[in-house]
């Protein structure tokens, strides 16, 4: 998905200042720096954000007021992508990813969140720049047929989510404390002694536990646990799109 994406069919046009406000938030200084270069010299005026976090991005808009914002696919940790793009187009900020992979299920819930548009860090400054101008006066930089596909890979993903925790949903709030416990590296004897119950309670809630999973051991219980993400899905990830 390089380049310049697709303007999206039927994208109504609005009215958007002469003079944009690019908001860049990506944690490599030496990229921000040379994006924000370039586009000052194309007549965009930049603010750049390199340790990014929502309270920053939340002042930089207060204090910016950004026309559109590109956002770095993979700043900082786990879903702070996904929540800056949430938050600027809470705030009504039209957004742009920029990716320098295929991550397509990233990209996917980039989308979900609100992103109206994908670009390759590699695009060239016109192109992007024209992208920028634009990008407040239409809903979508995507087309439909971009969109569609990027809205099934996530459904599908949520599907083998979905699949792949119903053996787990299966088990009590105990038998999941004590998984969770295994996956740690606890032995029985450590989770009896941290829960104060005798090892042969535990002994029982984990031979529970294989038998719901449908496994023999307790590395075949981790596995499972481990392939499927159980402990870092979200709740969101269970929302149908």
């Amino acid at each position: 998905m390089k380049g310049q994406m697709k303007l999206g069919a039927g994208a109504a046009a609005r009215k958007f200042p002469r003079t944009p406000v690019a908001l860049i938030v990506e944690d490599r200084a030496l990229l921000a720096e040379s994006l924000k270069f370039a586009l000052t010299s194309s007549e965009v005026r930049v603010e750049t954000i390199t340790t990014p976090s929502l309270e920053i991005v939340a002042d930089a808009v207060d204090r910016a007021h950004p026309t559109v914002a590109l956002v770095a696919v993979g700043i900082g940790r786990g879903r702070l992508t996904e929540d800056v793009i949430g938050l600027l187009c809470d705030h009504g900020i039209p957004t742009i990813v920029m990716t320098g992979g295929e991550d397509r299920l990233r990209l996917a819930r980039c989308v979900a969140v609100g992103a109206v548009g994908i670009v390759d860090k590699s695009i060239d400054v016109e192109t992007l720049t024209h992208m920028i101008r634009h990008a407040g006066g239409m809903d979508s930089l995507l087309s439909a047929r971009q969109r569609n596909e990027l809205e099934d890979e996530l459904r599908r993903h949520r599907s083998r989510i979905r699949e792949q925790m119903e053996p787990l949903e299966q088990l009590t709030p105990r038998e999941r404390e004590v998984l969770m416990d295994l996956t740690r590296g606890l032995l029985a004897k450590e989770i009896a002694d941290r829960s104060f119950v005798s090892i042969s309670t535990v002994r029982s809630q984990i031979k529970s536990i294989l038998a719901k999973l449908g496994v023999r051991s307790q590395v075949q219980a981790i596995a499972v646990a481990t392939k499927s993400h159980w402990f870092a899905v979200s709740e969101s990830e269970f929302v149908a799109s």
